[in-house]
């Protein structure tokens, strides 16, 4: 994974993460306060939905500390292939939850450089 904060002359990718023996993800920081001051924009590149999901928890933390990611850019948005219900059996529409996830972050803007269908750009 790839989780890399940015703002005017800053960026600070994150390097030390990790999960505890539940599987609940880690993420920690020399300076915690220096990173939520500074930055306002989140790349992410990430493998699988854990991932996904641990950069939709550190932006959480970040507004919980007074900071405010404005921007996200992702490579593409996990479950854009499930953008509708599959007929032939699987019941999940999971770019729904995740369109949901984003939303309610209220970003300025996100740039997805891959969307897959415009159902992804629509929810988004």
């Amino acid at each position: 994974m790839s989780i890399t904060l940015k703002g005017s002359g800053f960026s600070c990718p994150i390097r030390s993460q990790g999960m505890y023996s539940d599987n609940t993800p880690m993420v920690k920081f020399a300076d915690f306060n220096e990173v939520v001051k500074k930055s306002d924009t989140m790349v992410i590149r990430y493998a699988d939905m854990t991932e996904f999901m641990t950069a939709m928890f550190l932006v959480d933390a970040i507004i919980d500390n007074g900071g405010w990611i404005r921007r996200l850019i992702l490579p593409y948005v996990p479950g854009a292939r499930q953008d509708r219900t599959n007929l032939t059996g699987d019941v999940l529409v999971t770019l729904a939850s995740v369109a949901a996830m984003i939303n309610d972050r209220a970003f300025e803007r996100v740039v997805i450089l891959d969307p897959h269908s415009p159902v992804t750009t629509q929810s988004i």
